[in-house]
């Protein structure tokens, strides 16, 4: 993508206006913006556990009307304008850029330095905004929502927005999304689950990553995010 087409792809992910004429043209979109009668918006910036936090919901409350999988500053504007209760999910910067580094080069191949560069930056941007309007968002870590699931039913509960659910059938729920996730009927690098392939490809991702001066950037702002109180 040249320079002028970066341009435009980053005013898009900035407007609510232009994202949403993006998810008319194209309804894949759809799910990611909240709407006035969204009750719940989930999301963060890819591989951060947008994925694992949608199967589960899902699964425990299909009645719960939720958005997810927003990943640009344009869709935490617009929950953030609605006032839809929202929880906004992290994870540190070297394991999410790794993570989708693996992710995109299993589907489309071709490890870049130039596609580093430009997941530090949008990692920057996005949680710069979620930093600078935090009391608008549930801040929910990748760790917590991963080993704690529970965690975020009990926000849900907080909110009002279901019924309180035990914690053993949380995890249960958890537990059976991520057996799923691992064995979906992808090529093996394409899965949740471990491979040698994936392994090796992660090494080289992390190598390359921590030679990016972003990455610093990016792990301060992290560690201001989280270093607050009612961070879960």
């Amino acid at each position: 993508m040249n320079a002028c087409g970066a341009w435009m792809r980053d005013l898009v992910w900035r407007s609510p206006l232009l994202w949403s004429l993006r998810t008319r043209l194209n309804r894949t979109y759809e799910q990611t913006v909240p709407t006035d009668s969204t009750e719940v918006f989930v999301t963060g910036v890819w591989r951060s556990g947008n994925t694992f936090a949608r199967f589960v919901m899902k699964r425990l409350f299909p009645s719960l009307r939720f958005a997810s999988h927003g990943h640009v500053i344009a869709t935490l504007k617009v929950a953030k304008r609605r006032g839809v209760k929202t929880v906004v999910l992290i994870r540190e910067p070297l394991d999410v850029t790794a993570s989708a580094c693996v992710k995109r080069t299993s589907l489309y191949g071709g490890l870049t330095d130039k596609h580093i560069d430009y997941l530090l930056s949008h990692y920057i941007r996005y949680y710069a905004y979620v930093a600078d309007n935090k009391e608008a968002f549930r801040i929910l870590t990748f760790e917590t929502l991963t080993q704690r699931p529970e965690v975020l039913a009990n926000i849900l509960a907080e909110w009002g927005v279901v019924q309180p659910i035990e914690t053993e059938d949380v995890r249960k729920a958890a537990d059976d999304v991520l057996e799923g996730l691992k064995n979906a009927d992808k090529p093996a690098i394409e899965r949740e689950a471990p491979s040698e392939e994936k392994a090796l490809l992660k090494q080289e991702a992390v190598e390359r990553i921590q030679a990016n001066d972003k990455l610093a950037d990016a792990q301060r702002l992290y560690e201001n995010i989280v270093s607050a109180e009612d961070v879960a």
